[in-house]
């Protein structure tokens, strides 16, 4: 995520604490892929017309829990729009995964 200075910009948020390293990572350090379906077999699609379904809110933070638990150093999730995000978080916090996810 280099410069910072442009995703401060961006999304308009101060980053108090900064950490910028010259390096690149070894293919073994990313995985980069489409997960078409969450765990509890919903498609993953945050189109406008299903992203404020249950049913894909749930399997969405499903699949984030089920990802937080293999990957030890913590995950990057993007969503399209902080409502999305927003709305997400609102779902999370009335279930069982926003207490699991660490």
């Amino acid at each position: 995520l280099s410069p910072m200075t442009s995703w401060e910009a961006e999304m308009e948020i101060p980053f108090e604490v900064q950490l910028e390293n010259k390096h690149v990572i070894g293919d073994q350090q990313l995985m980069a892929g489409v997960v078409r379906k969450g765990p509890m077999g919903h498609a993953l699609n945050s189109s406008y017309q299903t992203r404020e379904t249950m049913e894909y809110k749930r399997d969405l933070g499903a699949l984030v829990l089920n990802v937080s638990r293999v990957v030890p150093d913590g995950l990057l999730v993007f969503f399209p729009s902080y409502a999305a995000l927003a709305s997400a978080e609102t779902a999370w916090k009335e279930g069982p995964q926003c207490d699991q996810i660490n």
